[in-house]
């Protein structure tokens, strides 16, 4: 307390309180807040909640005691040492420093917003194939629908408002291979159980092999085949991508969960126009799944 009585009287140096109190612990402070700014907002209206709390706490408290305890420090230097020109100099200083701070939070906003409009449009333009629920009782996720682009990225940010999941429930004819594979390493991270009730396919398989224990219905299917790039998005780009690589990553993350060497042998070997449904013994013999169980 007697640090920040001291600024605001101005009783401190005036190189003290322009270098170390006004620049450089400005620097800090914002440093610090656009970090909490980028960790803690996961979401529109905690972009603008956290902004707001910056600007209040910036504006209402921290700015106004660095300015005029700067001020109050320059008037001091100016009445014991003359020199107009160092008041005058610190006075501009503060004016451009108020501006840039306000260009900053206008800036900090139009980014926010253009953000959330281009999220919307990307939304709109590109409807999710997918769909994600909760289920209170069981602590449990449920995931249906097509793995498309964004869908590891929409269940971490369903974790991180449902920390508490134990298990997710995944259906699904497959998607992109990338997503699986992120997936399942997401699975793996959040260390969770995973349950197939009825089909899950492809991509969704490789998603599934990421749980900790693995659990299929007593009617559930999982199927394999080779990959193909059937998606628009990654036509164009076929030329960077060959689909025997990305089949090797995923042979990896089914090695990681110490599946059977015949097993990842065997289930790209059927065509992308076909699929393999292997039994469940070969499931369970192989190590894929934990146990059936009923829904």
């Amino acid at each position: 307390m007697t640090f920040i009585r001291k600024h605001w009287r101005g009783q401190y140096s005036l190189s003290f309180s322009f270098w170390f109190i006004f620049i450089f612990f400005s620097l800090i402070f914002h440093a610090f807040s656009s970090f909490c700014l980028q960790q803690f907002s996961s979401s529109y209206a905690k972009q603008v909640s956290t902004l707001f709390l910056y600007q209040l706490t910036a504006g209402l408290v921290i700015i106004p005691w660095q300015i005029i305890g700067l001020l109050r420090s320059a008037e001091h230097y100016f009445k014991n040492y003359g020199q107009p020109i160092i008041l005058h100099s610190v006075q501009v200083t503060v004016v451009i420093g108020l501006t840039a701070i306000m260009i900053h939070f206008l800036g900090q906003i139009q980014l926010i917003m253009f953000e959330k409009n281009w999220n919307d449009f990307q939304s709109n333009a590109n409807p999710k194939q997918y769909n994600i629920q909760w289920h209170e009782d069981n602590k449990q996720i449920i995931l249906n629908g097509t793995l498309d682009f964004g869908v590891t990225e929409a269940v971490r940010d369903f974790l991180l408002t449902h920390p508490n999941a134990k298990e997710i429930v995944i259906e699904s004819k497959g998607g992109q291979v990338y997503e699986g594979r992120g997936l399942a390493t997401l699975f793996s991270q959040y260390k969770l159980d995973t349950y197939s009730y009825r089909y899950c396919l492809s991509a969704c398989a490789t998603a599934f092999i990421g749980g900790v224990k693995r659990y299929l219905g007593t009617d559930g299917k999982l199927g394999f085949h080779q990959y193909a790039f059937d998606s628009e998005n990654i036509q164009n780009f076929r030329s960077f991508y060959n689909v025997e690589d990305e089949q090797e990553k995923d042979r990896e993350v089914y090695r990681s969960k110490n599946i059977t060497e015949h097993f990842i042998q065997k289930m790209f070997k059927s065509p992308n126009n076909g699929i393999w449904y292997p039994d469940r013994e070969i499931l369970l013999q192989s190590g894929v799944i934990t146990a059936t169980v009923v829904e």
